[in-house]
């Protein structure tokens, strides 16, 4: 099975930040995934991050984001090694 590269785009927070800016009301973040299929990876991609929301260092924030995937691509093992579990960029802005 392929490895893919899929950066996903969450909506729908309102979420303090730390440096007493802006709430985030977003984030981007990429996952590297092993998947049969560009669909699969954007699916397995979208579970581990609400799996973030639900259970993780985010879980306190309230309700999960809406995920959208923004861009798919190839990847490879050498990512993957590299890139195990990297963390959110929160933004600010809502959409153009």
């Amino acid at each position: 099975m392929p490895f893919f590269k899929v950066l996903v785009e969450g909506s729908g927070l309102r979420m303090a930040r730390e440096d007493g800016d802006a709430p985030a009301r977003g984030f981007f973040v990429l996952r590297i995934v092993w998947s049969k299929s560009e669909a699969e990876a954007a699916d397995r991609a979208k579970q581990a991050i609400a799996s973030d929301w639900v259970s993780g260092e985010h879980a306190r924030c309230g309700e999960g984001p809406a995920l959208e995937v923004v861009e798919i691509e190839p990847g490879s093992f050498f990512d993957w090694l590299r890139m195990r579990r990297p963390g959110y960029v929160f933004h600010s802005e809502c959409g153009p």
